[in-house]
């Protein structure tokens, strides 16, 4: 990786980099993500250093603790807020980001690169008033694989290669985008691109209040969240506990949460042998 990139990393986080490069590669016209507002000028430089364009949004983001859902409240007057900022492919698609954001859904997808199935499933089920995760939702694979590609469960760990909800965990589409995105990253930073692949290729637990990654373990029964695993929400030293449909994680003899409503996403013991899963 060379130091321009890793200044980007730096500043943006393992998942700003991949989208920063999808970008930068051409793969989807433009990106948003958030920021400091101490950073925007950093920012703007490297976009100029890298041939992109860059806008900031004109509101702040509501800071404090996210949830799996990762939603966001416009607020006013905060000193280092956050703030979205746009990097785009040139200056009208960043003008038409900030135009058509939380205001354009569909308008808004097709700018980022989403594809247009894609699109049609955040529409139908996205919703201001609900939850603004969708990976429960998202359909069962029409061939019968969860394909590792577009693992889209694994960003809450810092691992992705596509930045919206399949529709399903085949989607033709979407395999595509991913496949140029790990290209392009393999080219410009391998050891990311080699780290990606490995867990993306993981079964996941996913629930709205913990999601645990497992590369060496089955999905069933008692299974330690510190061997060969990653998890968001519950700390790395607990055991994660699947009993029919609830599921409770412990440390020691204390429960720390428990919930009934999860999904259970099969990308390695299930996922396809497919161009991408031999990369890893």
């Amino acid at each position: 990786m060379t130091e321009d990139l890793k200044r980007v990393s730096g500043l943006l986080g393992n998942l700003g980099l991949i989208e920063f490069i999808s970008v930068l590669s051409g793969n989807k016209p433009g990106m948003r993500t958030t920021c400091r507002e101490s950073i925007h000028g950093e920012l703007s430089d490297i976009a100029n250093q890298f041939g992109l364009s860059f806008a900031v949004s004109d509101y702040q983001l509501a800071g404090g603790n996210r949830s799996t859902s990762g939603r966001v409240r416009p607020v006013k007057g905060k000193e280092n807020c956050e703030r979205f900022v746009y990097f785009g492919t040139d200056a009208l698609a960043v003008r038409l980001l900030k135009v058509f954001d939380g205001t354009e859904n569909r308008r808004f997808g097709r700018l980022l690169g989403f594809p247009e199935c894609c699109i049609d499933f955040f529409c139908e089920h996205f919703s201001s008033e609900s939850a603004y995760d969708l990976v429960p939702l998202v359909l069962p694979p029409r061939q019968g694989y969860f394909l590792p590609s577009i693992n889209y469960a694994c960003r809450h760990m810092g691992y992705r290669l596509i930045s919206h909800f399949p529709c399903c965990w085949d989607c033709e589409p979407s395999v595509a985008l991913a496949e140029k995105n790990f290209a392009a990253l393999a080219r410009l930073a391998p050891e990311l691109a080699e780290e990606t692949a490995y867990w993306l290729t993981a079964d996941v637990f996913y629930s709205l209040r913990f999601i645990a990654a497992a590369k060496s373990q089955a999905l069933a029964g008692r299974i330690s969240l510190k061997d060969d695993c990653l998890v968001a929400g519950v700390d790395s030293s607990d055991v994660l506990e699947i009993n029919g449909r609830v599921a409770q994680v412990f440390r020691g003899e204390e429960v720390l949460c428990a919930v009934d409503e999860f999904c259970l996403l099969p990308f390695q013991s299930q996922g396809a042998t497919d161009s991408f899963k031999k990369k890893e």
